[in-house]
This record gives structure tokens, C-alpha cells and sequence, in this order.
């Protein structure tokens, strides 16, 4: 049984879209290139019989969740099932919790390191996405929307975070010479919400997908710092996250 694709989504943005074990990045999809390699939502006790650590007193859902598996590239889940021995359960939940904090303490890291550059690549990004309109709308607050999403702890840490640079985004914003550019991307970010929902997104789910669009989709974790500063930014402004 595969992992379902809400929990697919929370184990990528989790991983921020990098192999756990040789930090290299990866891809939904095949692409030609030396860097990149397709990602793999591997199994840490084995899918079936006769797998790397199968453990025949889990469920079938307790197979299929986010929490026995981790993202890796080909090449890493080739190596990892071969050896079972020297990849223990507990090894890989460990290089799985090691690699998350690692994303978290990179954020951390390359956010003080945005500046208007890395907001206009982002916002440049954006803005060839939808054919923006401008709208009024009602606000609730950060706290209430978290609250009202079931938002886990990993996605509150992470509005912290881009919460530092809001003011940032603001000032970039405000800086453009239209003057209603705030207000179209801002009907961007809401119009995505809005398709996400429809098509049944929720929750910690929802965040990451609308944190990969804000960044492009890209494993660079300077461009997702941005990306998340540019999201938290309209997290705060419009209404989104209020259902």
C-alpha cells in the first residue's frame, strides 16, 4: 500500500523537496539533469514480504503513513534496502528526524540572507501565474487561522519564521511603482487557495503546497526561505486558511 497523497505532501515539505540521506535534491518527476534525481517515498519497514525490515505486525495503514517513510533519491533507496542490516528502523527514523530539523535549521539560516533580489525572483515567479484581480476582504487573525486548520507544530515553527521578514515583503511591495501590484498578487495567492481546497487539500497539506508554489517548486532552500516569507506575508494579509 502506497503512502495516501495528503501525507505524500507533508513528507516532501517536510523534507523540502531533498534526499534525507545525501541531502541531494529531488524531483516528482524524472528530469535530465546531474543534479537532480527523481524522489522516492521509501518505505522504512518494508511495503511487503520479504522487504528491507518488514514488520508483519503492522497494519496496512500504519505501512502507508507518513511515518514509516522517508524521502530519498534512487540511488539512496537502492543502497538503504540493500543493506538492512546497517539501516535499521530506528537508523533511518533517525536520519528522517535528523534531515527534518536540518531543513528547519536551514530556513533559519538563509532568511536573514533575503533581500529584495531574492523577493523579485519569487514575486517575478508569481505574478506569471494567474491574471490577478483586485479584491476587499475580511480578515481573521494568524493565531485563529492556525487554530481553525489544525496547522502541527512544524507549520506554526515555520510562519515563525517567515514571520521575520514580513516586513521585508512589505516594504518590497509597497516599493512598486504600480500601485495596485500588493492587491493583484495578493487575489493570486487567494485564487490558488481557493483551487487547492477545491481539490481537497487541507491543512499542514495545503500550507506546503501553497509554500512549493510560492517558491517555485525549487529545492533551494534560499529560494524557499523567500518563497515562505513572500506566503506568510498573505497568510497575514488575506483570507486564506479561513475556512
Amino acid at each position: 500500500m502506497k503512502i495516501s497523497p495528503a501525507e505524500k505532501i507533508i513528507l516532501w515539505g517536510r523534507s523540502a523537496g531533498i534526499c534525507n540521506k545525501c541531502k541531494g535534491q529531488v524531483t516528482h518527476t524524472s528530469v535530465k539533469s546531474h543534479v537532480q534525481h527523481k524522489g522516492e517515498d521509501a518505505h522504512i519497514e518494508g511495503k511487503e514480504p520479504g522487504s528491507a525490515r518488514y514488520n508483519k505486525s503492522m497494519t496496512e495503514k500504519e505501512r502507508a503513513c507518513y511515518a514509516n517513510h522517508i524521502l530519498l533519491c534512487s540511488s539512496c533507496h537502492t543502497e538503504i534496502d540493500k543493506d538492512p542490516i546497517a539501516y535499521t528502523v530506528d537508523i533511518l527514523k533517525k536520519i528522517k528526524l535528523d534531515h527534518e530539523d536540518w531543513v528547519k535549521k536551514k530556513l533559519i539560516m538563509n532568511l536573514p540572507q533575503i533581500t529584495f533580489s531574492e523577493l523579485e525572483d519569487t514575486i517575478k515567479y508569481l505574478v506569471k501565474q494567474y491574471d490577478f484581480e483586485v479584491s476587499t476582504l475580511d480578515l481573521i487573525t494568524p493565531q485563529e487561522k492556525i487554530k481553525k486548520n489544525d496547522l502541527s507544530l512544524d507549520v506554526v515553527e515555520r510562519i515563525k519564521m517567515g514571520l521575520s521578514k514580513v516586513t521585508l515583503v512589505k516594504r518590497y511591495l509597497n516599493s512598486h511603482p504600480d500601485t495596485d501590484f500588493a492587491e493583484r498578487l495578493k487575489r493570486g495567492f487567494i485564487e490558488k487557495y481557493r483551487e487547492l481546497r477545491e481539490k481537497g487539500n487541507s491543512s499542514d497539506g495545503l500550507f506546503y503546497i501553497l509554500s512549493d508554489f510560492a517558491s517555485s517548486n525549487s529545492a533551494d532552500i534560499l529560494k524557499q526561505a523567500a518563497g515562505l516569507s513572500v506566503l506568510i506575508y498573505f497568510f497575514e494579509q488575506c483570507d486564506i486558511f479561513e475556512k
